[in-house]
Order: C-alpha cells, then sequence, then structure tokens
C-alpha cells in the first residue's frame, strides 16, 4: 500500500535530509508518514472535489508546499470525456493553488496501460497535460511535469502487475521519476518554506 510514496519519501530525507511530512485526510500503506489523499476509481473531476471540499478540503487544511498529482487513469478507463480532461485537470490546479498559493504542483502524464484501447485514451489525456504544463509555465504559475509514459526511465510492460497498475519496480521507477522533478522546482525558486500549521510537524515520523 505504500506504492511509490516510500521509495520517494527516502530519497527525498536521505543524504540531504530534508524534512518531510506527507499529508493528506487518508492513510494507507506500512510507512510510517503514510498520509495521503489518494482516491482509487475516481475521475479527475472526483478528485477535485475531494481535494477540495467541505470547508476548503485537505489542502486549505494542510497548506502543502508541494503537490504531487497523478490522475486520469480512470478518465482512460472510462473513456470520460476525454476531450475536456485538460480543463478538467486545470479546474482542479487553479483550485488547489488558491487553496494553498506556495504551493509548486508537479503534474505527471499517465504511466502506460496494457491494453490498447484504455493506452489510446492514454495517449489523448497525455498530450493534453503536456499542453496544459506549458500554458500554465507560460502564464507563471509554479508546475512541473513529470513524464510517466515517454521517459525512458518510465514503466514499462515488464514493471506492471496488470494492465493498470505498476509493480513493485514500476513504483520504483515512478518514484526516482518525481524526485527528478524536485530539483527542477528548487533550481527554479518556487519550492518555498511550507506555511505554519498549528499542530502540524514539519516531519511526517516525529
Amino acid at each position: 500500500g505504500n506504492g511509490f510514496r516510500a521509495h520517494l519519501r527516502a530519497s527525498l530525507t536521505g543524504p540531504r535530509g530534508n524534512l518531510v511530512n506527507m499529508v493528506g485526510s487518508r492513510k494507507s500503506g506500512t510507512m510510517l508518514d503514510n498520509d495521503v489523499e489518494g482516491w482509487p476509481g475516481f475521475r479527475v473531476d472526483q478528485v477535485h472535489v475531494k481535494a477540495t471540499s467541505p470547508n476548503g478540503g485537505p489542502v486549505a487544511r494542510f497548506k502543502p508546499n508541494v503537490i504531487l498529482i497523478n490522475a486520469g487513469t480512470n478518465d482512460a478507463l472510462q473513456s470520460h470525456s476525454l476531450n475536456d480532461i485538460g480543463r478538467r485537470m486545470e479546474s482542479m490546479l487553479i483550485d488547489l493553488w488558491n487553496r494553498s498559493p506556495r504551493a509548486v504542483i508537479l503534474l505527471s502524464t499517465l504511466i502506460i496501460n496494457r491494453k490498447p484501447e484504455i493506452e489510446r485514451n492514454v495517449i489523448t489525456i497525455n498530450a493534453q497535460y503536456r499542453a496544459l504544463a506549458r500554458r500554465l509555465r507560460r502564464e507563471g504559475r509554479h508546475i512541473v511535469l513529470v513524464e510517466m509514459h515517454c521517459d525512458p526511465n518510465a514503466p514499462t510492460a515488464h514493471d506492471m502487475a496488470d494492465t493498470i497498475h505498476p509493480n513493485d519496480s514500476g513504483y520504483k521507477k515512478m518514484a526516482d521519476l518525481w524526485y527528478r522533478g524536485m530539483p527542477e522546482a528548487s533550481g527554479r525558486g518556487w519550492l518555498q518554506p511550507p506555511e505554519t500549521v498549528e499542530g502540524l510537524p514539519d516531519d511526517g515520523t516525529a
């Protein structure tokens, strides 16, 4: 149940000793700092609702300074309004920034799907995500696109547990790609100290 998160957290806290507190309204996995805002089976619009409501939702409550977003697989599986997914993703991103203005967003493209008809949907979605990230960057938004599909180090068919989900090696590859996006955000001066939230420490294992 740790997915890519345990590997990513270890990379962030390792040699450089960064303090990391993963936040969210849910818990998953055996790792100590296992808070997460993941919603299996949810489409982008449904994730949007969970992340921002009620009373502002977990983003407003925890004020994360880094938000990782990997969403849209269920839109692909359901062939749900695919030509509109870029707009729906943008709507969610804007709401997240409004609720946590210091946040840099790492938006990932979707990993491969082993069913050809779903993979075609994935390709359609990823093209919109890439275009969205480029445009938002031009508009001055703090967003890094993490390429999980076409990158040479992205999960391949051999890294899949089934047609949709990665196996352990696939999750490790995802973690490494997420981590690679962090120095880019830092190099651009986008990583800011998180807003102080009463009762919320900087280290999630403290």
